[in-house]
């Protein structure tokens, strides 16, 4: 038996959309401070399923554009599609994953509070990306980046990147898990043709490629 349908034009203007995500359970690492959104696309509705297309629009007036569908999947929102934006950081993520705990340090040195148990991220996406900045919170900013993202009460998983970094060209895979409290990066990355000048605390001139 087929559920509630309905198909037209949706439009989001909202100068803070923080207070409706929290009604809906959803909440991100930062809120507090305000996020506006200004989002317009065609929607079709049915069967549990949500496929948002020609969405346009922007959050805290950074570029958002694409097709994404929308329905729940192990009781959490599941996004799905390809989405262009001005800007990804991967930082609020992180928080989500691991807990905000775990990135509050003093000046001294590196957080010594232990991982979350389990995740807290508000959703799980399987999404085609490309991004104008693509940002690892303070430490590192790559441009002009594809990539491919999967979300999951697992962790964060990149696959397929491609971008810009220190002048040379990144490319490669990578994941964080967090697996009840214990941390796990793996990847495989190449920076081909990096200016090495820039990289942090190198102290040598010159271009190379890194692996």
């Amino acid at each position: 038996q087929q559920g509630a349908t309905a198909k037209g034009k949706v439009n989001l203007d909202a100068a803070d959309i923080e207070p409706w995500l929290m009604t809906t359970g959803v909440g991100l690492p930062g809120m507090g401070t305000g996020t506006s959104a200004s989002l317009a696309a065609d929607a079709d509705f049915g069967n549990g399923l949500l496929v948002l297309s020609g969405l346009t629009g922007a959050i805290n007036k950074a570029a958002v554009s694409g097709d994404v569908n929308v329905d729940m999947k192990d009781g959490l929102p599941h996004l799905a599609g390809a989405l262009a934006l001005d800007e990804l950081d991967l930082d609020p993520l992180a928080v989500s994953l691991f807990g905000d705990q775990s990135f509050t340090s003093d000046k001294s040195g590196w957080p010594t509070a232990p991982f979350s148990q389990k995740s807290t991220l508000p959703f799980s996406a399987d999404l085609d990306l490309d991004t104008a900045a693509l940002a690892a919170g303070p430490f590192a900013t790559a441009h002009d980046a594809a990539l491919s993202l999967k979300l999951d009460q697992e962790g964060i998983h990149v696959s397929n990147l491609k971008a810009t970094l220190y002048g040379g060209a990144l490319t490669g895979l990578f994941e964080l898990k967090n697996t009840e409290g214990t941390g796990l990066f793996s990847g495989q990355l190449k920076l081909a043709g990096g200016d090495l000048s820039v990289l942090p605390g190198s102290g040598v001139r010159g271009s190379g490629d890194i692996s």
